[in-house]
């Protein structure tokens, strides 16, 4: 089976292997087994962090066994990066993820996941990263900039990403986010929606840019 360049192949214990570009992004043997093996080798992480952030959805197989060993200390949220949309629509036909705990989100620019608020929030509880060999090397450009990502703090440059009401507070400034929150925190009192929503941006800009220092 092929759909919008994945091919689907059986792995010899008849499980579903994505095969992108040519590289399958697990075993052709037995991905549980893969999988399993996945967990053992980031033990270490996975044993002191609460939230996760893997790299790499693959067909899910790792994720899943990272959720069960995440699920024997109780809470846990892990967040999949996968780049790769056409992947993240078939897996989600396929075999979605059935457990709340888990969120994929798929952008086409690293630029997207650090403008989202709830996403920057994930990150200021320092989550632990790890990765999906074959999807890292498959997207290395892509995961490399996401982890090195310095958000710019020049106001303009987040009017695309805005609703047109905050658009329109905003008016046509362009200035340093920085530099505006500080003059607005001068105020005795913050009444302003325009105000209240470049706090909250800068908020966003610095959260993002001190997590992946």
């Amino acid at each position: 089976m092929e759909a919008n360049g994945i091919e689907l192949q059986s792995s010899r214990n008849g499980l579903s292997i994505p095969v992108v570009n040519g590289v399958y992004l697990h075993s052709v043997y037995n991905p549980q087994k893969e999988a399993e093996s996945f967990v053992e080798k980031h033990e270490q992480i996975l044993a002191k962090k609460k939230n996760i952030i893997i790299l790499g959805l693959g067909f899910g197989y790792h994720i899943e066994e990272v959720a069960k060993r995440m699920n024997q200390n109780g809470d846990y949220n892990i967040v999949v990066i996968e780049p790769n949309k056409n992947l993240v629509n078939l897996f989600e036909e396929t075999r979605p993820f059935y457990d709340s705990n888990i969120q994929i989100i798929c952008h086409e620019s690293v630029e997207e996941f650090y403008v989202n608020e709830s996403f920057v929030k994930f990150l200021t509880t320092k989550p632990g990263i790890i990765k999906l060999d074959t999807s890292f090397n498959l997207n290395k450009d892509f995961f490399k900039d996401f982890l090195t990502y310095k958000a710019k703090s020049e106001l303009g440059h987040y009017k695309d990403y805005l609703t047109a009401e905050s658009q329109s507070l905003l008016g046509h400034r362009g200035d340093s986010l920085f530099n505006i929150s500080r003059e607005i925190k001068k105020q005795r009192f913050v009444n302003s929606k325009k105000d209240y929503l470049i706090l909250a941006l800068t908020e966003i800009v610095k959260n993002s840019q001190e997590v992946t220092q």
